[in-house]
């Protein structure tokens, strides 16, 4: 009986093994906006879990050729999957080949639930810190911050604990009070611990979960305030980037990167003196780099090429 329940849970479009232990947090893909989807999400609540996935395989064989759609499409098909691995996979999938995608951020946030479900703090505490930082400007980001913050308390790094869930406090809506009642449970341990001074732009982070496109790298010159939340480091090495534009002023280079900020890229401003470049990276590879130039031009960004940039 119990596994049956806990199957029907998944069915009813919970985060697989860990929805009856710890909850989303979060309603921002509450539902699909497709209507086929919808209708698949209803079927499936109705208890046609079989009819309901196929209709979904439907729509995500159909959405080869319309990124937006097939993104969706793989979220729902992993959100309704019959078990836990084919839903990780989907996942994945949004958050590799999608990464400029909206569902990408809610696939980061059950990755790292169902990584943290069966035990996998490190893995977990990775797919949270790209959350935190690939999904900075959306609604989505102080989620992010409590699972991090959540994490690093069981592994004991009380200080950085703190801070993100501060940081999560304080950036959650003031609608969002199921969120900020376990933010507030978990800072309980929090009142004796002083706030740290905030880290330079150059600070190190955790690497990406593995296969991820929007892998980083060290910068070459220091990074705007409204930048450097988006970015991470990386051991030196050579690594690839899009590079957007340069300019002779270091104040236009700033502008143009927060622009890119505010939509959706993890943009930042390399260089000591002219011209200031306007990158976005870095990649692991320049196979990765040629994916997003290709869906950066589809979203209008134009004059964006492929550089290779040697770390110092």
């Amino acid at each position: 009986m119990r596994t049956r329940a806990l199957l029907r849970l998944w069915e009813l479009g919970a985060i697989g093994a860990i929805a009856f232990a710890v909850p989303t947090l979060h309603a921002q893909a509450a539902a699909p906006t497709d209507s086929v989807l919808k209708r698949a999400q209803r079927l499936v609540a109705d208890g046609q879990g079989a009819a309901g996935r196929a209709l979904v395989d439907t729509v995500v064989a159909q959405a080869a050729a319309q990124p937006a759609r097939l993104a969706e499409a793989l979220f729902w098909r992993a959100a309704l999957a019959e078990q836990a691995a084919s839903a990780e996979k989907d996942y994945q999938r949004v958050t590799v080949e999608h990464a400029l995608s909206p569902w990408s951020g809610e696939a980061l946030l059950r990755l790292g639930q169902l990584a943290y479900a069966r035990g996998e703090r490190t893995a977990a505490l990775r797919a949270f810190e790209r959350l935190v930082v690939e999904q900075a400007e959306t609604p989505i980001a102080p989620v992010g911050l409590f699972w991090k913050g959540r994490v690093l308390l069981e592994q004991g790094e009380t200080g950085v604990a703190c801070e993100a869930l501060r940081e999560a406090n304080r950036r959650a809506a003031p609608s969002a009070l199921e969120l900020r009642n376990q933010v507030e449970f978990y800072a309980q341990r929090c009142r004796d611990v002083a706030p740290a001074a905030a880290a330079p732009p150059s600070a190190t982070m955790p690497a990406p979960i593995p296969a991820a496109t929007a892998a980083t790298a060290a910068t070459t010159g220091t990074v705007p305030p409204a930048v450097a939340d988006k970015t991470m480091t990386k051991s030196p090495k050579s690594t690839w980037f899009l590079q957007v534009s340069a300019h002779q002023k270091r104040a236009d280079a700033e502008k143009a990167a927060r622009t890119l900020v505010n939509r959706g890229y993890a943009a930042r401003v390399d260089g000591t003196s002219a011209p200031f470049r306007v990158r976005i990276g870095g990649y692991a590879s320049e196979a990765d780099a040629t994916k997003d130039q290709v869906r950066a031009k589809k979203k209008g960004l134009k004059g964006v090429r492929v550089v290779k940039v040697e770390a110092p």
